[in-house]
């Protein structure tokens, strides 16, 4: 990828994740290429239609976890 392939990749990217609901999310990332887990969560590396995209999974604590609808 050149520099300038690099904003219309980021744009399809973003429009594409943008897009999906929870269950599309989380079907990517259960689909993910788990890469590690160190004191922060577990890194992986999804597809975005066609794009290797790194993903942190950064657990939710249970006072943010209360907040959520």
């Amino acid at each position: 990828m050149t520099g300038g392939d690099r904003p219309t990749v980021y744009d399809s990217v973003s429009t594409h994740l943008a897009s999906c609901g929870d269950a599309e999310l989380r079907a990517l990332l259960d689909a993910a290429v788990p890469l590690g887990t160190g004191i922060g969560g577990r890194s992986a590396r999804l597809d975005v239609s066609g794009t290797p995209v790194f993903a942190k999974q950064v657990p939710l604590t249970g006072r943010v976890r209360r907040l959520s609808p």
